[in-house]
């Protein structure tokens, strides 16, 4: 059989995986593996031998949320995350369904007369993507593109912990205290319903776009868009070199926040540059994925999560504008990177893993 051949074959296997995380990821989330193989069903299991593939590339997964959802915003930073802890793959006549459920959070900075918001919003979204993917493959400039049509999706979202926007008005602000148990004026629930419905519909817009899967048979690299891209071209990344990677993003941190990215697989030494574009710089950590997972249980519940410091593996901290060269030890342990900001202030750096 010749290799291109069974480079499409592949891809039709994995390709609904890449889709869902270009879906979350706005294009920058961390690449599922296209060119994983086929995975076993579990004994008794009636589903596709794909769903497995499906699930096994998305769960565990802090899936980069952009800083402008559902918006046509190829350059911006990646603000928040989703934490995949659900999903489930299906059909519904001619179309896919897939299912992703798990709490999340992003760094909001909203003005709306005298309201200010300025924290980080926690919430938890149930999510099903439906729609279909093109029979065409495309295949130019040793490229191979996949499309997706989407045709709709279903977003539940329920905003997590408190929410607490400021006022410049002193009257706005006693009407807060006096009206606490009046949720009609309440303004810390008004708050509420006013995240709920952006971030639903963000999430709504985001799934319901058309996207684009290609793999670059020459550098074996998996890559996606919100969008649909052209055959033989590729989305922009921060880091636009030869060089294969895992993560090529750019992300916002904010103070008393973290992304986190990830997980790699032990046993494997990988490198990571980081060039700061705006604020103090970042912090980074290392620790195993059982450990953290652990830990950022309390995100369930709209809580931050704790990086366990008795755990980490490795910590630096990354200032100045020049490109930084980490060097990722190869570990014992399936891993997390947690990138957070330095200072109090808002931080905006490029962040690329990749092969050493």
């Amino acid at each position: 059989m010749r290799r291109d051949s069974l480079v499409f074959r592949r891809l039709r296997v994995g390709v609904i995986a890449t889709v869902v995380a270009a879906a979350f990821g706005c294009g920058r989330a961390e690449p599922a593996p296209v060119l994983s193989p086929a995975s076993t069903r579990p004994p008794g299991s009636t589903s596709p031998a794909s769903t497995s593939i499906v699930c096994e590339a998305l769960l565990g997964r802090f899936v980069g949320l952009s800083d402008e959802l559902g918006k046509s915003a190829p350059s911006a930073p990646l603000a928040g995350r989703l934490w995949v802890r659900r999903c489930d793959l299906g059909t519904e006549g001619d179309e896919l369904r897939v299912r992703l459920a798990g709490p999340g959070w992003y760094w909001a900075e909203r003005d709306a007369g005298s309201f200010h918001l300025r924290q980080h919003v926690y919430f938890h979204v149930d999510a099903e993507l439906y729609g279909k993917i093109d029979h065409r493959i495309g295949f130019k400039n040793g490229i191979v593109s996949i499309w997706f049509h989407a045709t709709h999706a279903n977003v539940d979202v329920a905003p997590l912990g408190r929410i607490h926007p400021r006022s410049d008005s002193a009257v706005a602000s006693m009407l807060r205290i006096l009206a606490t148990p009046l949720p009609p004026l309440n303004v810390d629930a008004r708050a509420r319903r006013q995240v709920e419905s952006e971030v639903t519909e963000r999430f709504e817009a985001a799934l319901a776009q058309g996207y684009t899967v290609l793999y670059d048979i020459e550098r074996r690299q998996a890559d996606f868009a919100l969008s649909r891209v052209p055959a033989g071209t590729v989305p922009r990344h921060p880091f636009s070199d030869a060089r294969h990677w895992l993560v090529n993003e750019l992300v916002l941190a904010a103070p008393g926040g973290v992304h986190v990215l990830g997980p790699f697989e032990p046993a494997r030494e990988l490198a990571m540059d980081v060039r700061v574009t705006r604020g103090a710089g970042i912090g980074w950590r290392t620790v195993c994925a059982p450990e953290l997972e652990r830990a950022f249980a309390a995100v369930e519940q709209g809580e931050p999560g704790r990086v366990p410091h008795a755990e980490l593996l490795g910590a630096g901290t990354l200032s100045g504008s020049k490109l930084h060269e980490s060097a990722l030890a190869a570990q014992r342990c399936r891993f997390y990177v947690v990138i957070s900001a330095l200072g109090a202030e808002v931080s905006e750096a490029a962040i690329r893993v990749r092969l050493p």
